[in-house]
């Protein structure tokens, strides 16, 4: 740590001890809606007291990790990771791991170690979904990539299998008894490693309405991308074939054709990775159903509604 003083005639040097020091924070693994404001405030408390996030941060225009200024204990040991606990509310955060990588400095040279933190918990940590029932797939990944909320007064959902690319599921509309199967997916961006994702889609029968959705880590025709090479590789052709082999289709859609971008003011590539696929059932049943794509915000994939109806899910 340097210390710097503004120098006068009657300057006297002595050895400065400080109980508080600021340090840039790091944070990583952090779900997506809870980087914001509050969110970060109460996760960044385990750590110390938080000053400010920088800019790239507070815009969310980098959403890989977050960096903060914290005020920390001057004798205070600092950490490789800590597990974040928020509450029963929170659903697929519980238990999360969030790794700190404070700056290097000739003070902070310490030997790191592991220990256990609980984030503070703020007056309005509950949300608007703590009624909802949850979904994931840790069981299978240890980030649990998929995430499902759902109101159980309008939809009931049982889980028929999963793996750590996808999770397929059983749906009833309440209220019209409707029902159907629905697969929600998170591609590997592995070509090879997504060809475990096509053989469980084999899994539901055909003659049933069926709806798949999300990233599929790839695109299906060379227009769908921008800035990237404009051929159709053997990921694109796999990705179809699966396609033509289980008889699914995109779902009429509007708004933004492509649902990814590598966020780069140079270099920028776009594709469309996100998309919504149906069965021929599924249109007999829900002919006037589309996907709306709306354009990104936190992520760097954009979010969609399915409206099967007049009423988007």
């Amino acid at each position: 740590m340097v210390i710097l003083k503004k120098w006068h005639l009657r300057l006297i040097l002595t050895k400065e001890t400080y109980s508080k020091i600021l340090v840039w924070v790091n944070l990583f693994n952090i779900p997506h809606e809870y980087l914001n404001e509050e969110g970060l405030s109460h996760i960044a408390s385990a750590v110390g007291k938080p000053i400010y996030a920088e800019s790239l941060t507070e815009s969310m225009k980098r959403i890989s990790y977050a960096r903060v200024c914290i005020e920390i204990d001057a004798t205070y040991e600092l950490l490789d990771s800590f597990d974040l606990f928020m509450g029963d509310n929170l659903g697929p955060n519980l238990g999360e791991s969030v790794e700190i990588l404070p700056p290097e400095s000739s003070s902070n040279k310490k030997k790191k170690n592991k220990k256990k933190r609980t984030a503070k918990k703020g007056k309005d940590n509950s949300s608007q979904a703590k009624d909802w029932d949850m979904l994931d797939n840790y069981n299978n990944h240890d980030l649990g990539r998929i995430w499902i909320g759902w109101d159980p007064r309008i939809l009931k959902i049982t889980k028929i299998k999963e793996i750590d690319q996808i999770i397929h599921c059983h749906a009833c509309i309440l209220d019209s008894n409707d029902w159907f199967h629905i697969s929600f997916v998170y591609g590997s961006n592995v070509d090879s490693s997504r060809r475990a994702l096509w053989h469980s889609m084999c899994s539901i029968k055909h003659g049933t309405s069926w709806i798949v959705l999300v990233n599929f880590n790839v695109s299906r025709r060379v227009n769908e991308s921008v800035g990237d090479f404009s051929r159709i590789s053997l990921a694109m052709e796999e990705f179809n074939d699966c396609l033509l082999s289980y008889e699914l289709d995109d779902l009429r859609f509007s708004g933004f054709l492509h649902t990814w971008c590598n966020m780069r003011s140079s270099g920028c590539i776009s594709k469309k990775l996100d998309r919504v696929l149906v069965n021929k059932e599924w249109m007999a049943k829900y002919e006037h159903s589309e996907a709306i794509f709306l354009p990104s915000s936190i992520s760097d994939h954009s979010p969609f509604l399915v409206k099967p109806g007049s009423q988007a899910f």
